[in-house]
Formats: structure tokens, C-alpha cells, sequence
């Protein structure tokens, strides 16, 4: 029966979509992907920094509001292709395979809850899905940390950030979340996809900040090196 499922719904690759045996990586996407490994920036997790005990350069004249970032790859054309594919491509099953890979960075952190960048109820409504909730769901499942999905809200709408510079983007997202009293003293953990300027997890933080949030770190799949 096993062989039988494997030639009507074969595994397929999540970075080229090439049919596999077993799921997982083909070799040439393997190859491609770059782990984020020591030396990194210890707050914002930028890779390549000289020591692990100094800040990047963009830490140390711009400090983030969060407390620590960790991601799983550098932002490249393989990690690109698996981020559109759950995000836009509707194959949710990317974020099962996505939290076992993130949970080693979880688990250097110790949190109360975690929490998904939320998205606008017209972008939640359009798209139908929130990727950044289903990876926080199957992370929460994997080590069981309670995932909240509601102290954590979008109430404004703003553009995509995505042809933004790095002034814009802080611009159009700054004040756009708010976060809940109830949330006060907690160590939270936001998870979101990807990790560009860093302007959606500020705006995060600051609003888990005016919440009375005693701690706030942050994962996601990938980071834009910078």
C-alpha cells in the first residue's frame, strides 16, 4: 500500500518540485541551502560577524526592539521558492516539514508562549491562510509551547513591503500591530517567514513592549543578509 501511495502522491522536493523516493531535500537543493551557523550577529542573528560575542553594524547603530532572532537559512533562491510556495503556493504541508527544521532555534530560547506575526483580516481573508500561524501551530505541537493567536493583533492594513527600502518598510509598519494587557510579564516568542529588514518584528516588539512584554525573541525561516 506504501508503494502504491508513493506513485499516486509521490514526494516531491520543496525547492524544485523533483519527485523523491522518501521526503525531504533533493541533493542539488541540499547543496544550495545556507544554514545560518556560527559566527552570527547574537541579537538579530545576521550572518558572518566577526565574533559571536559583537553586534552586526546594523545592531550597533540601529538596536533592534527584540531581544534575540534566530533563522534557519540565509534568503537565497532555494529558501525563496519553499517560503513562496507555502505562502502563496498553498502547499501547507511545507510547515510541518519547516518546524522540524526550526525547532533547535526555538529551543534556545525559553518562552511562555508563542505568537505569529498576524496578518490584516483583508490580506487573512484574501489569502484564506496565515503561513506564520501554521509554522507557529506545528513549532507549538513539536515542543509544547502554547501558541496565542489572538493578544497579538494587525488592526491596520498596509502595502506589501516588498519593493519598499529599508526606511519605507519600518514606515509602513511601525504602529500598524497592538498586543493585549494580558500579555504583561510574559516571554513570548514570534515566528515569522522572513527576516528582511527586520521591520516587521520591530513593529511587533514595540507593540509587545507597550503590552508590558518581559521578553521578546524571534524566529523565522529564513534572513536577508545584510
Amino acid at each position: 500500500m506504501g508503494a502504491l501511495l508513493d506513485f499516486v502522491l509521490p514526494h516531491l522536493c520543496p525547492g524544485c518540485q523533483t519527485c523523491m523516493h522518501t521526503p525531504g531535500f533533493c541533493c542539488p537543493c541540499w547543496m544550495k541551502l545556507r544554514f545560518i551557523t556560527s559566527p552570527y550577529c547574537p541579537l538579530c542573528g545576521n550572518p558572518g560577524v566577526s565574533s559571536h560575542s559583537s553586534l552586526c553594524h546594523g545592531c550597533r547603530t540601529d538596536t533592534p526592539l527584540f531581544h534575540k532572532h534566530r533563522s534557519l537559512w540565509e534568503y537565497g533562491p532555494v529558501s525563496r521558492r519553499i517560503i513562496f510556495a507555502l505562502k502563496h503556493g498553498r502547499q501547507r504541508h511545507l510547515a510541518k516539514l519547516l518546524a522540524h527544521w526550526v525547532l533547535p532555534l526555538v529551543l534556545e530560547h525559553v518562552v511562555d508562549c508563542i505568537i505569529p506575526v498576524p496578518l490584516h483580516q483583508d490580506r487573512l481573508r484574501q489569502r484564506g491562510f496565515n503561513q506564520c500561524a501554521l509554522l507557529a501551530t506545528e513549532i507549538g505541537k513539536l515542543c509544547g509551547i502554547p501558541v496565542n493567536f489572538s493578544s497579538l493583533e494587525r488592526p491596520l492594513g498596509a502595502p506589501s513591503q516588498g519593493r519598499f527600502s529599508p526606511q519605507q518598510r519600518q514606515d509602513n509598519v511601525m504602529g500598524a500591530f497592538s498586543a493585549k494587557p494580558e500579555l504583561a510579564n510574559k516571554r513570548i516568542l514570534v515566528v515569522d517567514d522572513v527576516f528582511t529588514t527586520g521591520a516587521t518584528l520591530n513593529a511587533c516588539a514595540d507593540a509587545l513592549q507597550q503590552a508590558g512584554v518581559f521578553s521578546i525573541h524571534a524566529v523565522t525561516i529564513a534572513k536577508v543578509s545584510r
